[in-house]
């Protein structure tokens, strides 16, 4: 379990950063595409597209 925050960019967009490890690990580079799946109120579930 990691912890991290919320950032604002450019007062509209909210951004989380992922683990280097776990992006590293699922292969992905910049540019990459996720999927978030909203899972009740208070979490998401992200998969690789």
């Amino acid at each position: 379990m990691e912890v991290r925050k919320v950032q604002v960019v450019g007062g509209t967009t909210f951004i989380v950063s992922l683990p280097k490890k776990w992006v590293r690990e699922a292969g992905l580079k910049p540019g990459g595409e996720l999927i978030l799946i909203p899972k009740g109120s208070s979490s998401l579930l992200i998969k690789l597209k």
